[in-house]
């Protein structure tokens, strides 16, 4: 299980996909940016103080809206790509799976309960303790808070990584407890190796971001492919390329 991938494998892959789709990429980006920043630029610029109640509210939603549907849209482009079910992606199959936003919007809420539930808990407690007067039975719960939250520290951090592939598998058809669970059981032993590849990831974003922002253009789209393609890797790994519900393609959704 261990050797299921590579760093340097997965980045080379990655690098090539981009390249060959460099295009399309640089305007899925720009188009990601304007999705997230158009709500505050219209807030600061546009919207009147006393109709911020009312219009701001809703074009918030509308923008919160495309950002998820944009984010789902990515997710199957990606598969796309990565399946070579594509040889040209088009801008379109970002917006083409409104059909996914309930099942993806509630997965990603359990997710995140899960995930920030017990941590941000002890967080809170923790917090509350400094409002109280010093005593030796309020340094006994600091400490044992400070432990508590060591612990759920590298919980939220092994499980967050164990779940993270659950978008893959509902954009593929499965259901909301089954992505999760299929996430969690094809991540078996390779919390570390994902840890790595996230940092490796990271450090090739913030260099592309040190090139005045415009290497993001590349390492974005990258990072979108790596993780990707080894969720495509481990997943035939462990159901052995099983018959798994059809990734339709962008001419089966046109």
């Amino acid at each position: 299980m261990t050797n299921i991938f590579t760093i340097k494998e997965v980045v080379n892959y990655s690098w090539e996909k981009v390249k060959k789709h460099l295009g399309f990429f640089i305007l899925m980006f720009f188009i990601v940016f304007l999705i997230s920043y158009t709500p505050e630029f219209i807030n600061e610029f546009v919207i009147k103080e006393d109709e911020l109640s009312v219009v701001g509210f809703l074009f918030y939603l509308v923008f919160w809206f495309l950002q998820i549907l944009v984010s789902i849209g990515i997710v199957r482009v990606c598969l796309d790509i990565v399946y070579e079910k594509t040889e040209k992606p088009k801008i379109k199959n970002l917006f083409l799976n409104s059909n996914l936003f309930i099942k993806y919007l509630l997965t990603s809420i359990l997710y995140s309960v899960f995930i920030f539930l017990f941590p941000g808990t002890i967080l809170a407690f923790f917090i509350l303790t400094f409002a109280l007067k010093v005593n030796t039975i309020v340094y006994i719960i600091r400490i044992i808070l400070c432990i508590l939250g060591v612990a759920f520290l590298i919980f939220m951090i092994i499980y967050s990584v164990r779940l993270s592939f659950y978008p893959y598998f509902i954009v593929e058809g499965f259901g909301i407890v089954e992505s999760l669970k299929n996430s969690y059981k094809i991540t078996k032993k390779l919390v570390w190796s994902l840890v790595v590849l996230g940092f490796v990831l990271g450090l090739i974003n913030l260099l592309g971001l040190l090139c005045l922002g415009v290497g993001l253009l590349v390492t974005v789209p990258i990072s979108y492919i790596a993780m990707t393609y080894v969720y495509k890797k481990i997943k035939e790994a462990n159901f052995n390329n099983s018959a798994t519900p059809e990734i339709k393609s962008e001419n089966s959704q046109a």
